[in-house]
């Protein structure tokens, strides 16, 4: 799993709009609806519109228990049990995609930060016929959430993960604030943990918030080496925590609604959106390593190859609709297999 990202400044304006896509999904007739997890999205402006990319993922399978963490020198590879880290289980994979071009105006324009959340549902109940036959029947429940990457996963305790899913953001604050306020991760890391208002930011309420004001937001191609479609220039898969930080060269944006780091500076990736190419999971423990909770005055700190998985293996487009080109999965098979295609 490849991932990355930025911090999203400022708190989240009542205004936020979550009711253009909450009620997407599958047919009802199916037994299990996905209302999608959206794994990309970021502002990208063509005659005022914006993107949003919503792609099946598999979820982060290894987490590292206590201490691990922190004894193993941060790196995730380092952990006992956690071998698959360090290997990309996506590669070679196709994933289903649906990616939207939604005119501003439909969301209440350009002048305001949007969010956005995902939800699974499934029938309330199923009987197990003798046959091997289920039916499902009853109303949709919701059982999974997806917001911001790895709140769920490396943020709430497993004890009110269950909670997490069944709730709405709505709820958050009340309910889930203290695991961004005090994070156990930071503990692990052994960096401040208190009062991580840069962080409350960022996932309370656990939204994938994107600055519509901004320009557009820079792309990721088949790295900044290619010739034929390389990353546009100053994109970084670690964002505002690149090489080039918050300087001119930097991946940022300017924003007419945020103060954000200064004169309207903000972030060109998660949590500022999420593009294709953003890694995630290295720029969230850099969130947690960094203290941001003064934006005028940041200590960045990078979490650089922190899962050893630092690109895609797959080149992504920097053309609608962005996502990388799927394998042919008629002569093409997964992790060394044969394909499953005849003659």
């Amino acid at each position: 799993m490849c991932g990355s990202g930025t911090l999203a400044p400022g708190y989240l304006p009542s205004r936020i709009r979550t009711r253009v896509l909450r009620r997407m999904g599958t047919s009802p007739r199916t037994s299990m609806r996905r209302r999608f997890e959206w794994l990309a999205l970021w502002s990208r402006r063509t005659r005022r519109t914006a993107t949003f990319s919503i792609r099946w993922e598999r979820p982060l399978s290894c987490l590292p228990e206590s201490g691990e963490l922190a004894s193993s020198g941060g790196a995730l590879g380092d952990v006992p049990g956690c071998s698959s880290i360090g290997h990309d289980l996506g590669i070679e994979w196709v994933y289903w995609s649906l990616v939207l071009n939604i005119p501003m105006d439909d969301i209440g324009g350009d002048q305001q930060l949007a969010g956005v959340y995902a939800t699974t549902s499934r029938r309330s109940m199923t009987v197990l016929r003798p046959d091997g036959r289920d039916e499902k029947s009853g109303d949709f429940v919701q059982v999974g959430r997806q917001g911001n990457p790895l709140f769920c996963e490396a943020f709430v305790a497993l004890a009110d993960k269950d909670r997490y899913n069944r709730t709405s953001p709505l709820r958050d604050r009340e309910l889930f604030r203290r695991y961004a306020a005090a994070p156990e991760l930071a503990r692990l890391l052994q960096v401040d943990a208190t009062e991580r208002i840069d962080l409350m930011r960022v996932f309370i309420p656990d939204l994938i918030k994107v600055d519509l004001s901004t320009g557009p937001a820079r792309l990721a191609g088949a790295g900044p080496g290619d010739l034929a479609n390389p990353d546009e220039v100053n994109f970084s898969r670690l964002g505002v925590f690149g090489p080039e930080g918050l300087s001119s060269s930097g991946d940022v944006l300017q924003s007419t609604i945020l103060e954000g780091f200064g004169n309207g500076v903000v972030p060109g990736g998660w949590p500022n959106g999420r593009r294709f190419g953003d890694d995630v999971l290295d720029i969230a423990v850099s969130l947690v390593l960094s203290n941001l909770r003064d934006l005028q005055n940041p200590t960045f700190v990078a979490a650089d190859g922190v899962d050893n998985v630092n690109s895609n293996d797959i080149a992504f487009n920097r053309v609608f609709p962005y996502a990388a080109t799927p394998l042919n999965g008629r002569n093409h098979g997964h992790h060394g297999e044969a394909s499953g295609a005849s003659n």
